[in-house]
């Protein structure tokens, strides 16, 4: 048997954050005081509202940004920007409600995150690269949740999940994960992916 936490929302959020074959990397530049911000997986209507320092032409110091997309919020927060880049810690939130504090490299999530979505669930742990990587545990709306090894933004590795189960306990999946998916040949479950994406069905 095998049993799906509610992740649909969350599988898109997911999407959302990692980039799409036309998205690239790159700058924005606030058309108003021409100033640049840095940013991940820029698309055609993408724009940036910047309030904070200008040095010779890019976002300095501790400011506030606002992403938008045609015209309309994606992503807002608050941080330090060092060349154009965010370095240190910053807050950010998503039109649709999450949100994320953490530490930034050169513009990048790197180091210990907090993520953040009401209606699924929490993140604690690791980034790296700018996805879930190392160590971490995400704890769904309904207290069930995963503790253990990221990569790729997916349980990879030595984890341990723990979820309810019909019969009013709890059952346990503990052992080596991969791309979200746990089969020990009598169990299996699928995390942050669905049951097809693990071959379940």
């Amino acid at each position: 048997m095998f049993r799906v936490p509610a992740l649909s929302l969350f599988v898109v959020l997911v999407a959302m954050l990692s980039a799409p074959c036309r998205a690239a990397d790159g700058w924005l530049e606030d058309e108003i005081n021409g100033c640049k911000v840095w940013t991940r997986n820029i698309e055609p209507g993408d724009s940036v509202i910047w309030n904070g320092e200008c040095q010779h032409g890019y976002a300095e110091g501790r400011g506030t940004y606002e992403f938008r997309s045609h015209g309309k919020m994606t992503w807002k927060g608050e941080a330090d920007f060092k060349a154009g880049r965010r370095e240190g810690r910053g807050l950010s939130q998503s039109a649709d409600g999450v949100k994320i504090e953490g530490e930034y490299q050169d513009g990048v999530l790197n180091g210990r995150v907090i993520e953040t979505d009401s209606r699924i669930g929490r993140y604690v742990g690791t980034y790296r690269n700018g996805d879930r990587n190392g160590l971490g545990r995400f704890t769904y709306a309904n207290g069930d949740y995963y503790d253990g090894l990221f990569a790729n933004g997916l349980p990879n590795g030595r984890g341990v999940f723990l979820g309810h189960n019909a019969a009013g306990g709890v059952t346990t999946y503990d052992g080596v994960w991969r791309d979200g998916c746990f089969n020990d040949g009598k169990r299996r479950i699928a995390v942050l992916v669905t049951p097809k994406d693990c071959g379940f069905e």
